[in-house]
């Protein structure tokens, strides 16, 4: 790997924006809120050290010059006050000016002029491979707030462009009403990419899915890539009758685990009374969710008033835990699989 540095004022790297790409692959989506937003503007009015800014160059590529390797969050920041998107903060006093609640075009002349003028360091990187990008990323990460899937995204791994592509690309995240705030599809991904490789033997938790990512051989990861479209297939017809069903994330892992298995025996549950079986389901694990005990309390508890209450209480210590994974699993398999034919 071979790294340039160099210093660009905050004026020019404005007119460069449009030749850089902020959101590779492996980053994460924005995330900041407005007053850590806020404070990073205020650091560079007072004159503070900024952290150098890591950009890849691209060679050969017809839309961008350069892509954010580290510092994507500070250079939108910078972006967006400058294109008028927030203003300072209250009690903003700097060198005795009173800059509260302006706004970029609102600032003094010199205030404006300072902040053009402070300068950026790039640390180009102008010789890598695409896996030495990625270590870099997730070495550079390390310690600063990523949560686990931004990291498993920041792995070079078998699995990982594939995870990328279903995520990006399929029918189901695109319609599924489930926000991608930090990585949220693909967080769901790898927890089901994690069952199909070793069942209820797991819990399903960061490390073990870190492990996982990285022991997926390249035909395993084309393996894995066609049953996890093959049950996104399914769940795409379900959720057309019931939009937003799989928002949650154990939703969506549950009924995976429970399409997948019905699937490995050549049985497919038609979508719309599924669909209904399932908002059904969700309605009265809403109304029992904080008392679920009421519903094994009464000699008229019927069997679904149980697998209810077992789906429920699975919940009660840690759902990524496998023993509570598989006692859903139960409930859901009693409580649906005479829909699968």
């Amino acid at each position: 790997m071979k790294i340039e540095s160099k210093e660009i004022t905050i004026k020019d790297a404005f007119e460069q924006w449009d030749r850089i790409d902020p959101k590779p692959q492996y980053q994460r989506t924005p995330v900041w809120q407005i007053d850590r937003k806020r404070l990073l503007v205020d650091s560079i009015l007072r004159g503070y050290d900024l952290p150098k800014f890591y950009l890849n160059r691209l060679n050969g590529n017809a839309f961008f010059d350069f892509e954010v390797c580290d510092g994507q969050q500070r250079l939108r920041t910078i972006h967006e006050f400058i294109n008028g998107g927030f203003s300072l903060g209250k009690d903003t006093i700097i060198d005795s000016r009173n800059l509260s609640g302006l706004s970029f075009e609102d600032l003094p002349a010199e205030v404006k002029t300072s902040l053009n003028n402070y300068k950026l360091t790039y640390a180009v990187i102008v010789e890598a491979t695409h896996n030495e990008i990625r270590d870099l990323f997730a070495r550079l990460q390390k310690g600063m707030g990523l949560n686990q899937a931004e990291l498993r995204r920041a792995l070079s791994t078998n699995i990982g462009v594939y995870v990328e592509t279903i995520v990006n690309t399929n029918n189901f995240f695109k319609n599924c009403g489930i926000s991608d705030v930090r990585n949220k599809h693909q967080d769901y991904i790898d927890h089901v990419i994690a069952f199909i490789v070793n069942g209820f033997d797991r819990d399903l938790k960061g490390q073990y899915l870190k492990d996982v990512y990285t022991t997926i051989s390249p035909e395993g990861a084309s393996d894995l890539v066609r049953k996890i479209n093959q049950v996104l297939e399914q769940m795409e017809k379900i959720n057309s009758y019931a939009n937003g069903i799989f928002k949650n994330k154990w939703a969506f892992v549950d009924a995976f685990i429970l399409i997948y298995q019905n699937l490995q025996q050549g049985r497919v549950a038609p979508p719309k009374p599924f669909a209904r079986e399932l908002e059904k389901f969700e309605v009265k694990r809403k109304q029992n969710n904080r008392a679920p005990n009421r519903l094994i309390e009464n000699l008229q508890s019927t069997d679904e008033d149980k697998r209810l209450y077992t789906y429920i209480s699975s919940f009660q210590k840690d759902g990524a835990l496998k023993n509570n994974l598989r006692r859903r699993n139960e409930a859901f398999t009693g409580q649906f699989n005479f829909i699968f034919s």
